[in-house]
């Protein structure tokens, strides 16, 4: 390593955190350094050498020494170290012990060799290590532990053929955690952190102490407790220490906050770790451990309540779930012991559930419960919880009816609707549906959920819900009564159930399939209540049904109904049930009936009215289940020629164009190019034309000679659609030119084609020369990349000389260029923006802001240029732009400050509310913690300060809790404020006998703002000033003092000096305000007070005459 290299990571380490060690450690590396030469100065060997030396010559320091071996150990060869343990462990073991001195011996024993780590020294050394994990001293403690961990990290291998290490572990282990004091609750705190690094049989033992010693520890210890087990346990424990230690937890009640949060959390991972092992085993412990998370449910503690809640819904997700799966052969314990069969264990899971609908609970706490409970539920065990599932409905007027519909449609999700329908049957004859309990007698509440939630098969609708199809008759009504109003409500969640129902292959063979299609056949009419609705399903069921046979006359019988009602009046859900009732009809059947509607419009194409109208878009819905014979094409492209240049129908013979294309070869569409070519195109026709002329460059391009063709006769039409009022035709147009520089920068011809636009600037319409400029601007921005910058440069100068013609349009298409060019960070020169901008100054007002645009990218893309390449006579328009970008920028992040502050105040709001839900109980806490007695000199801290020093926070991605320590936060939180406070200094302040005046600074593009001085005095005076002058409108000058201040109360004259406090003054800020003509008769107001008028002379002065 060179010297500098050493030197500087060296000194890096030790400037990274500022303290007077490392500042000393600094100076003492120096003063090493210096009594080096340069050969030793290279070597970190001789530093630590030297450092040794100096521990056993001086006492002094001696932190600073061994922080500065802490540092450079790392870097010494392990040789070196090795032959160094023996004197590092002799000096630093005569220092006092600290964090550091714990660092160096980590160091030791990961740097040590396996025959070293076998040696009584390293066994010595690693029972120190072992000892410090449970000092008074904190820092020893976390220090010890972080050594610990990097040791079993790095030795793993070594440790294993090493067992007298692990021993010592073992038995360290088992003698702490047997202590009913702090020394247990660090030995836990190092078994959690060393949980996934030491052996099995470590792990098993000290579970085995804690279990048994668990119920004599104190409760105060019980959150510590609790979440290093919750640590342990993530590992995968045997089935019987899990069951024991289950047995031991549901045999405890902590009563404090945090150790009941720390409980659940604990034992719920417990049970779950115990389903690994035995499942039967875990779900026998189930019911109790819900049963005690339900008793804290009724708990006043919000964050409690719903961490509760989250831990519930988990185990009814892994074991709840299982449970109710079990079967009688697996009921059995891996110990061949004698247990609850299947049945009996299901009958008290969900009797523990059922306890939960008693009046103690509120519907909040809950629901989230069974909600996860119904979505575990499916087919197979929706026997045993059909009487759960009967009581929650029997209470549903005990929950809000949609926090009761969202719970129940969780079953939707695994039970069969016919399950459902079989439990809870509909009965709508003999029930009056104006009756109060219609709902209970009929259970027609059910239709809503699902008609929400469900996903029925056809079959299971047409077994149970179609005798409710009847009431179609009823419904018919366009002013119904309130009882048919009922009725068309189920009858319209009937339909959507029917809407949302799942084909399969038994339902063709249903016999109630007919009867449906047939009853909805007879309601298809304009006037029924549910005619889109009808129309909506039966296009959904029918697209499913498309391979159905059977169904073809039906769909034929559907097609001619739905015809006559579009000739009458044109719909689209009509024209959408047509087109997915064309696929499921006979073919030939479809092919007669479009041709016969291509004839009718083809003998009144003369006088073409709505209803022909109404026949072409028949003819575009079944065009796409047309299966293009060369007769049939022959007879579409005879159809066309007759009709694409009538305008009132042309949008659709493009349409129909469109959708015939890719039924057929390529070789095929020559008759279409030349139809396209020929015919005349509308404005309102134009986006349809251009969808055909994308299709046609796709299909019909064979050859580079077809395509340069095919580019040079549609190419004016494409640069004249690039600017066009429709965005769908411009995108369009986009498209269609970006395909053609794609295909053309393949065959190396790309700046052949930019030049074929080029030419359109020669053009004699303005119109076409800034679309030919607005057709180059797109080219160059996708394929700038692929251009030379002499070519770019070479068209720039052209374009630039049509700001000749003094044309808005074509102005505003240069403007769009050069945005381009600024966006591509292309090299541009100051003749380019002088010609830009020395336009006549008509063009230029009207395209201000436009240029204030450009401007504006200019200054981003350039910034350090862009001021130069603007003439010196515009310079002034360019500053403009940056002020108002900097104020849209500006703006735009005040508005950002002010969403981000208001989700602030509305998330402190929420935690507020949280808080004072909270209350009471805190309170309680509150009042016990200030009983309890301060934290003893170098133990471990009281429960009081353990609830005032430590914020145990839930992790809800990582499933468990946090401590954070509180006293540290509050400590930032109130040097913020300070800070605060120390940066507003009041306006007029009295230091050292003079009078500070603290203006404060003007805001660019403000007005100077002013406020009052903050003593009460001189709000005073103000008022004072102000209320004398009522008339007139407010003093223009400012008075920060009026000298009342120090007037005398007595009756003698003159002003009073108080001690400490400055002479007598006045002061008033003059506003320039006051140089306005309007208010130069004010501008003397303020100095009334000041200088108060008295009649006759004063005393001791000569009157004069």
């Amino acid at each position: 390593m060179q010297v500098e290299t050493f030197k500087d990571q060296l000194q890096a380490k030790l400037r990274q955190k500022s303290s007077p060690q490392n500042e000393k450690g600094l100076i003492l590396l120096q003063s090493i350094e210096n009594n080096l030469n340069l050969e030793q100065r290279t070597n970190p060997t001789a530093y630590i050498a030297q450092l040794i030396n100096l521990l056993k010559s001086t006492k002094e320091g001696q932190d600073v020494i061994i922080l500065l071996i802490y540092k450079i150990l790392p870097s010494v060869p392990i040789v070196v170290v090795r032959k160094l343990i023996s004197a590092l462990l002799e000096e630093i073991g005569k220092a006092q012990l600290d964090n550091l001195s714990v660092g160096v011996f980590g160091q030791i024993l990961i740097l040590s060799s396996k025959e070293d780590l076998n040696s009584p020294k390293m066994h010595q050394l690693f029972n120190l290590l072992l000892q410090q994990t449970i000092s008074d001293k904190k820092k020893l403690r976390k220090q010890a532990i972080k050594t610990l961990q990097s040791f079993y990290q790095q030795k793993a291998l070594d440790i294993q053929q090493i067992p007298e290490i692990n021993e010592r572990l073992k038995t360290h282990l088992k003698i702490n955690l047997q202590e009913n004091n702090e020394c247990a609750q660090h030995s836990l705190t190092l078994l959690a952190s060393l949980n996934n690094l030491i052996p099995y049989s470590i792990l098993v033992d000290a579970l085995y102490v804690i279990i048994e010693e668990i119920q004599n520890m104190d409760s105060k210890y019980y959150p510590f407790i609790f979440l290093s087990l919750e640590q342990v346990l993530q590992q995968n424990v045997g089935a019987d220490q899990a069951e024991k230690l289950i047995q031991q937890l549901n045999q405890i009640q902590p009563e404090e906050v945090n150790a009941q949060h720390a409980y659940i959390q604990c034992i719920r991972q417990c049970l779950i770790t115990l389903s690994q092992s035995s499942l039967s085993l875990a779900a026998s412990y189930l019911p109790s451990t819900l049963s005690n998370m339900a008793e804290l449910l009724l708990q006043n503690n919000q964050k409690l309540m719903q961490h509760c809640r989250l831990e519930m819904m988990t185990l009814i997700e892994k074991i709840g779930k299982a449970t109710l799966s079990l079967k009688q052969d697996l009921a059995e314990d891996i110990m061949n012991l004698e247990l609850e069969s299947a049945g009996t264990l299901q009958q008290k899971y969900i009797a523990t559930l059922t306890y939960l609908f008693s009046n103690r609970f509120d519907h909040a706490n809950i629901l989230d419960v069974f909600a996860k409970f119904f979505a575990t539920i499916d087919d197979k065990t929706f026997e045993h919880c059909k009487e759960i599932i009967k009581e929650f409905v029997h209470n549903k007027s005990r929950w809000p009816h949609v926090y009761f519909e969202k719970t129940f449609g969780q079953l939707c999700n695994g039970v069969s609707m016919s399950n459902l329908l079989r439990t809870f049957p509909l009965k709508t004859e003999g029930v009056n549906p104006l009756d109060k309990d219609f709902d209970e007698k009929s259970n027609c509440w059910i239709l809503y959920i699902l008609s929400k939630y469900a996903n029925p098969k056809l079959e299971e609708f047409l077994d149970f819900l179609f005798p409710l199809t009847n009431l179609l008759s009823l419904a018919s009504n366009a002013n119904p009564s309130h009882e048919q109003k009922i009725i068309q409500n189920i009858l319209f969640h009937v339909l959507e159930i029917a809407s949302n129902s799942k084909v399969t292959n038994d339902s063709q063979n249903h016999p109630k399939l007919a009867q449906f299609i047939e009853l909805t056949l007879n309601y298809l009419k304009k006037e029924h209540v549910f005619f889109e609705k009808l129309l909506l399903m039966i296009a959904k069921l029918f697209s499913q049904l498309v391979t159905f046979s059977s169904l073809q006359n039906f769909a034929k019988q559907y097609i001619s109904t739905l015809a006559k009602l579009v000739e009458q009046n044109n719909c689209t859900h009509t024209l959408n049930a047509i087109k997915v009732m064309s696929f499921a009809a006979p073919k030939q059947y479809i092919q007669e009936a479009f041709k016969k509607n291509m004839d009718k419009l083809l003998s009144s194409k003369d006088k073409l009215d709505d209803k022909a109208l109404n026949n072409m878009d028949i003819v575009l819905q079944v065009v796409s289940a047309q299966q293009m014979t060369s007769d049939l094409w022959d007879y579409c492209i005879n159809f066309t020629k007759e009709m694409i240049n009538i305008p009132i129908i042309q949008k659709k013979i493009y349409k129909f164009l469109a959708a015939i294309i890719p039924k057929v070869h390529h070789t095929f569409l020559a008759e279409v190019y030349n139809l396209v070519l020929e015919a005349e195109c509308e404005p309102s026709s134009r986006q349809k034309r251009f969808q055909v002329i994308l299709q046609l460059e796709q299909y019909v391009i064979s050859n580079l000679d077809s395509y340069q063709t095919f580019i040079q006769q549609f190419l004016p039409e494409m640069v004249v659609a690039i600017r066009d009022n429709n965005i769908k035709t411009r995108i369009l147009a986009e498209k269609l030119i970006e395909n053609i520089g794609q295909r053309l920068l393949g065959l190396d011809l790309l700046d052949q084609f930019i030049s074929m636009v080029f030419a359109g600037l020669a053009a004699q319409s303005n119109v076409m020369k800034a679309d030919a400029v607005a057709t180059i601007s797109l080219l160059v921005d996708k394929f700038y990349q692929n251009l030379k910058g002499e070519f770019i440069d070479e068209m720039t100068k052209l374009i630039l000389l049509l700001l000749k013609e003094q044309n808005n349009e074509i102005f505003k298409s240069i403007i769009l260029y050069v945005k381009v060019l600024i966006k591509h960070r292309h090299t541009l020169n100051s003749q380019l923006f002088t010609q830009l901008l020395n336009l006549d100054e008509v063009s230029r007002d009207k395209n201000i802001i436009i240029l204030k645009r450009l401007l504006m990218k200019l200054s981003k893309a350039y910034p350090a240029t862009a001021e130069s390449l603007i003439p010196q006579e515009h310079i002034k328009l360019f500053k403009n732009a940056i002020k108002i970008e900097k104020q849209q920028k500006k703006k735009k992040n005040k508005r950002d400050q002010e969403k981000e502050l208001n989700k602030q105040k509305w998330q402190e709001k929420k935690q507020k509310q949280q808080k004072d839900s909270d209350l009471e109980s805190d309170e309680e806490s509150e009042q016990e913690l200030g009983t309890k007695p301060k934290q003893q000199q170098g133990g471990m801290e009281t429960e009081a300060e353990v609830e005032n020093n430590l914020l145990l926070k839930y992790d809800f991605k990582k499933e468990q809790f946090h401590f954070e320590d509180a006293i540290k936060q509050k400590k930032k939180i109130q040097e913020k404020e300070q800070q605060k406070q120390s940066t507003i200094k009041p306006l007029v302040e009295y230091k050292d006998g003079k009078v500070i005046v603290n203006e404060q600074k003007e805001v660019l593009g403000q007005k100077r703002r002013r406020e009052a001085a903050n003593s009460d005095d001189e709000e005073h005076a103000q008022k004072k000033i102000t209320r004398n002058d009522r008339k007139t409108k407010d003093v223009v000058h400012v008075v920060k003092e009026s000298g009342s201040t120090f007037k005398s109360k007595q009756k003698a004259g003159g002003d009073v000096t108080v001690k400490g406090r400055p002479e007598p003054f006045a002061f008033i800020q003059l506003n320039p305000k006051a140089l306005n003509k309007r208010f130069k008769n004010q501008a003397s107001k303020a100095f009334e007070e000041v200088f108060s008028k008295k009649s006759g002379a004063l005393k001791g002065v000569k009157a004069h005459k």
